[in-house]
């Protein structure tokens, strides 16, 4: 059986081809074009990423800042109390503020002789009240009162705090009063506050670039003793590699 044709209806017309002129072509971006737009995107996405880190080492340096603020603050203090604050035992009498609240005045700020991953005392909350009550230092968060003990002084990192703590961290520094940076605003820390690539940049630009020597101390939060090796740092002190370095800083006071 034959098929038959199909054929248009009388009233239908087939549009007509468009011919092109000789020499002449459609509409599109050129190999140039397209070269000068991949070179804008990367130079965009280039800005963003030295924006990012720009803004990461201001945070950090704002932070060692904090940190030579908080020393200055300890030594107006003692010269003018003639105590540490947070221990100073007559806070109450000397020092006006609803959020103050004495020490014990043994001459150490909470316990003694802490480790890495031991908690801040209420002391460390009680410096902070002591030191913005006596007009030392600004930026401090104050709790309810001042049988609260949980005051902080928040860091210029996001998220994290900074608290103080006795003890002898590191192979040079004496034993003394250390600022600790880290993920709660008192007692312990919970996981380590800086990458490994933001502990290297602060230890090298700032004290010696060894975890385990000079005025800026490192290691893993929990604590490991200097000469040993850890998710921070090698046995002899340089900072370990890896995408999941992580380290805990604490920063010689006095």
């Amino acid at each position: 059986m034959r098929r038959s044709r199909l054929r248009p209806h009388p009233g239908f017309s087939r549009p007509p081809r468009p011919r092109l002129r000789p020499g002449f072509t459609l509409p599109g971006f050129t190999l140039v074009e397209m070269s000068v737009v991949l070179v804008l995107i990367g130079l965009l996405l280039g800005g963003v990423l030295k924006g990012q880190q720009l803004i990461e080492a201001t945070r950090l340096r704002m932070t060692i800042s904090q940190w030579e603020g908080v020393r200055a603050a300890f030594s107006a203090f003692q010269e003018r109390y003639g105590a540490l604050p947070g221990d100073f035992a007559a806070a109450t009498t000397y020092i006006n503020g609803p959020m103050v609240a004495n020490g014990d005045g043994d001459g150490v700020i909470g316990a003694a002789n802490r480790g890495m991953g031991d908690p801040a005392g209420a002391e460390s909350a009680r410096a902070w009240e002591h030191l913005a009550a006596a007009g030392f230092l600004s930026g401090v968060r104050l709790d309810e009162g001042p049988a609260q003990d949980s005051s902080t002084l928040p860091a210029r990192l996001s998220g994290l705090s900074l608290v103080i703590v006795h003890g002898r961290f590191g192979l040079t520094a004496g034993t003394g009063h250390w600022l600790r940076l880290q993920d709660t605003p008192a007692g312990a820390p919970t996981r380590n506050s800086l990458s490994g690539v933001q502990a290297l940049e602060i230890d090298t630009r700032f004290d010696d670039g060894n975890a385990d020597t000079g005025f800026i101390v490192m290691s893993d939060f929990a604590g490991t003793a200097p000469g040993q090796a850890d998710g921070c740092k090698n046995a002899d002190g340089t900072y370990a590699s890896g995408a999941v370095q992580t380290c805990t800083p604490v920063f010689f006071l006095e």
